[in-house]
């Protein structure tokens, strides 16, 4: 998978990631629900990459932003993450990843996972003084709490980083991030349970029609 991320600024990488999120609300809706009612057929996992929604932006001349969204009820396994620039410039400086959360599943035993939303800044190393071109290799792999596994994905960022000294593009911060990823899932939950109440009150309506 190659991703090339717009140069925009944040209220445009804003409205573009609420269109994907409104676009994926019905998909998401039918996956929550059917987590609800106790439904575990392979047709009710999202696909890879609505379950894992990443977005890319250089912060200044040497950070890079990565960002997903998770869709309620998956997560994101933290040492299953792997980094890698390609090329000699710019390289990789050392990586802080957040605490995410204790869990235990069946496929690798206890781990620590990422629920909601990730936001990873990557610190890089560079020699070149002018605007540069790079290519970052990024390996993740998921689950769903229902049960099913993704295998490892891979995508190849393409960004540009500005000069030294340069003011980058604006981008949404870890608390905007969060705030969107919670209000999504909250938009799916609510409208998961009205789905649930409007079905059961179309079965007591035939049943009292009966």
């Amino acid at each position: 998978m190659i991703y090339k991320p717009p140069s925009t600024s944040f209220e445009k990488h804003s409205l573009g990631l609420l269109g994907i999120c409104l676009l994926a609300i019905g998909g998401l809706a039918h996956a929550q629900l059917d987590a609800l009612l106790g439904k575990r057929q392979d047709r009710d996992f999202l696909p890879v990459e609505q379950a894992f929604q990443l977005q890319a932006a250089a912060l200044d001349a040497t950070r890079i932003q990565l960002s997903w969204i998770i869709a309620p009820g998956y997560y994101l396994y933290r040492d299953r993450l792997k980094f890698a620039v390609e090329g000699a410039d710019p390289a990789l400086g050392a990586i802080s990843l957040p605490p995410g959360t204790e869990h235990t599943d069946e496929y690798f035993g206890r781990q620590v996972v990422y629920y909601n939303s990730l936001v990873v800044e990557l610190p890089l190393i560079r020699r070149a003084e002018t605007p540069l071109p790079v290519t970052l290799k990024t390996t993740y792999q998921g689950c769903a709490d229902a049960g099913l596994c993704y295998p490892p994905q891979t995508a190849l960022l393409m960004l540009q980083l500005p000069a030294p000294g340069s003011p980058p593009d604006a981008v949404p911060d870890a608390s905007r991030w969060r705030w969107l990823a919670a209000s999504v899932s909250l938009l799916i939950v609510a409208l998961a349970g009205f789905v649930i109440a409007r079905r059961r009150g179309l079965i007591r309506n035939r049943r009292s029609g009966t």
